[in-house]
């Protein structure tokens, strides 16, 4: 064990030679004292085992004895280092390579936004970097609690905000604030109205006086609930009318559809633009900026250096492809405009009467240099309930008689 240990240390080599003339030249060594082991017959050929210091008088004795020898295998320490000083500019690098990587993970170099539904990514981000949160600074520099609670005062749009950094990469998950009902006004007198015509199928009144009862028939503005009440007990009193009052309504609904829509035809034709960006500076990897084509469609897509997942490194290559296209269009059939039609008839009353269910829908179909134009009654079930103040002439006894 301490011998392979000392020979490990001192560095062998493994040789080979003819062993005919083996004698003569084992004879030589053992002149010298060069100490060899490992002694392995192989028919013509010999192979023994030297040490480094040994193996540099070799080709002096092997030419006296008129031996050529040829080295099988050189292990040991001392080859281990002469291959590390032929390559120390690689290995150099490694090391290089794997500080930089260490040292850039205590930064953040790249920042995600899930969560948000109406808020841009880009406002929160905006918002992070007025606080001094953005690509490049340390991660270990902040109290995330902290910076979390001033960005919901910057932002109260947000009801929650939480900042999870994994690695160089800090992902940014929020909620967004749900908008309270409008709070009703039960120190005021009033009274509910029909916002439209319809018949009432259904109420549902918290308090006042209802004077539309089921399948009455209301026009806009009617009184429908009183916020006045008489009780033999109590007397007269006023009240803030509250509740829903549930109708069927028709809605009429103009809608139209082009004859024709857009259809491009891809000539295969493309250009693509890289730019490499790091840190904070874009470098364009071309040369003309000029895009060939007069009608085109640009996609651009970014890929992040990332090192196992969550360690992003500030580099980036940002591509552009531009496609050409010949534009064209393509005329719509009589389904394809009439399902157009239906969808904006749809979306126009959705946005108008949020909540209202639609029961049943008469159609009139007309034509017009071309387009189409539907014309629609819309019957459905809406809460028609409106509070207005109450009346307070309503409230003036009426005038004796003579």
């Amino acid at each position: 064990m301490i011998l392979s240990l000392l020979r490990f240390f001192a560095g062998t080599v493994r040789v080979e030679f003819d062993s005919y003339k083996s004698e003569r030249l084992f004879n030589l060594l053992a002149l010298k004292k060069i100490n060899f082991w490992n002694i392995e017959n192989r028919g013509e050929k010999i192979r023994i085992t030297l040490t480094k210091k040994g193996f540099k008088m070799l080709p002096l004795l092997a030419e006296t004895a008129g031996v050529k020898t040829s080295v099988v295998k050189k292990t040991g320490f001392p080859f281990f280092m002469q291959k590390i000083k032929k390559r120390a500019v690689l290995i150099a690098g490694v090391f290089f390579f794997i500080f930089t990587v260490y040292f850039m993970s205590g930064f953040i170099w790249s920042i995600s936004v899930d969560g948000n539904e109406t808020i841009s990514s880009d406002e929160i981000i905006y918002a992070l970097e007025q606080r001094g949160f953005k690509t490049g600074v340390m991660s270990g520099k902040f109290d995330y609690r902290t910076l979390c609670d001033e960005i919901r005062l910057d932002m109260p749009q947000l009801m929650w905000i939480a900042i999870n950094v994994k690695g160089s990469k800090a992902e940014v998950s929020v909620r967004e604030r749900v908008e309270m009902p409008e709070m009703v006004d039960i120190s005021s007198p009033s009274d509910i109205v029909a916002a439209k015509d319809g018949i009432i199928i259904k109420s549902e009144i918290a308090d006042g006086t209802i004077l539309t009862p089921v399948e009455s028939v209301v026009r806009e503005g009617q009184l429908c609930v009183s916020g006045i009440i008489e009780s033999e007990t109590a007397g007269r009193r006023t009240v803030a009318a509250r509740g829903r009052l549930f109708a069927r309504t028709e809605t009429k609904i103009i809608s139209e559809s082009p004859e024709n829509v857009a259809k491009n035809e891809y000539t295969g034709r493309e250009k693509t633009r890289r730019t490499l960006r790091l840190f904070d500076t874009e470098l364009n990897l071309f040369f003309k900026s000029s895009i060939p084509y007069e009608n085109y469609d640009k996609i651009a897509s970014i890929k992040e250096l990332c090192i196992g997942g969550n360690l992003y490194l500030p580099v980036a290559i940002k591509t552009e492809r531009f496609l050409e296209y010949t534009p064209g269009l393509e005329p719509l059939g009589y389904e394809q405009q009439l399902h157009i039609c239906r969808e904006r008839r749809n979306e126009l009353f959705a946005a108008k009467y949020p909540g209202a269910v639609i029961e049943e829908v008469f159609e009139d179909v007309k034509s017009e240099n071309g387009k189409m134009i539907l014309e629609s009654t819309v019957v459905a079930v809406e809460d028609i309930a409106v509070r207005v103040p109450l009346d307070l002439q309503r409230l003036a006894p009426p005038p004796e008689t003579e």
